[in-house]
């Protein structure tokens, strides 16, 4: 019995190599360039699950691989497929099958919150976009509060009415893709943290000196407060500052001794008829 364990446990880790060897995307456009490293480090949760995104018109089914192939030939590279299910006249249904897109033909960018995970080299159109392949686009955003199947991917739109670039579009929120570094939402600023050290600091100032004053000097009422005559005239040494700085000064000052004048030794004309007899 030991030994059927050790031998099952063999075989599960050496399928867990095999599809993480699978289940790699190919970005031959860009060769895996350092921008894509990071996006895929960041898409690495989510790789090798696969989706069944619901159609809205309920004519087709979709597979939606994450660097996963959706068919049973892996070597095929399909990484999304749409089945058409057709009744026909005998009541048998019909199904075919498209593929949209190969996760070997892969693009990648990334945002902050979000993801956008291309495939390429789908199945031609027979009608539309002048026959040009079938493109998957995948868009990851940030949902904290999402699951694999709540909400689940959604297919947003499939864009087939233009002559070229067009492309089917599929959502998938899910929390491995917010950016830890912000969802903490608990760092503060450089000013923050200075006014914090600011405040801290003028309140054991006030408290400590006050009771410094209080019970070693043996002050009283307003004279409690720390450098209580420095407070005090702080508001006069702010103006004369804010005097000195912004206001306009007269080149000429009075002297603060005056002399005789004109205006001293002239007397008002009815000053002396008081002493004038009646």
């Amino acid at each position: 019995m030991k030994c059927f364990f050790n031998y099952a446990g063999f075989i599960t880790w050496l399928l867990t190599i095999i599809i993480g060897v699978n289940s790699q995307c190919k970005f031959p456009a860009s060769g895996k360039s350092p921008e894509d490293i990071k996006a895929y480090q960041k898409l690495k949760p989510l790789i090798g699950r696969t989706y069944s995104p619901p159609d809205p018109s309920g004519k087709y089914q979709y597979q939606v691989g994450i660097c996963k192939g959706v068919t049973d030939d892996a070597d095929e590279g399909v990484g999304v497929t749409q089945t058409e299910i057709v009744t026909e006249e005998d009541g048998n249904p019909k199904r075919t099958t498209h593929v949209v897109g190969k996760y070997t033909e892969s693009s990648i960018m990334a945002g902050t919150n979000w993801i956008l995970l291309q495939y390429e080299k789908g199945d031609p159109y027979n009608s539309h976009c002048k026959g040009e392949n079938r493109r998957a686009t995948i868009l990851f955003t940030c949902d904290p509060s999402a699951t694999d199947n709540d909400p689940g991917m959604k297919l947003l739109e499939e864009e087939k009415g233009k002559d070229s670039n067009c492309y089917y579009l599929f959502e998938l929120a899910h929390p491995e893709i917010c950016d830890k570094s912000s969802s903490a939402g608990s760092s503060l600023s450089i000013g923050s943290i200075i006014l914090i050290v600011f405040f801290c600091l003028g309140a054991v100032y006030l408290i400590a000196g006050g009771l410094y004053m209080r019970f070693v000097l043996g002050a009283k009422g307003k004279e409690q407060i720390p450098n209580y005559d420095f407070w005090k005239d702080f508001g006069n040494l702010q103006a004369d500052g804010c005097n000195f700085l912004c206001r306009a000064h007269d080149a000429r000052q009075s002297s603060p001794y005056k002399g005789l004048g004109d205006d001293q030794l002239e007397e008002p004309e009815g000053r002396d008829d008081n002493l004038l007899p009646m």
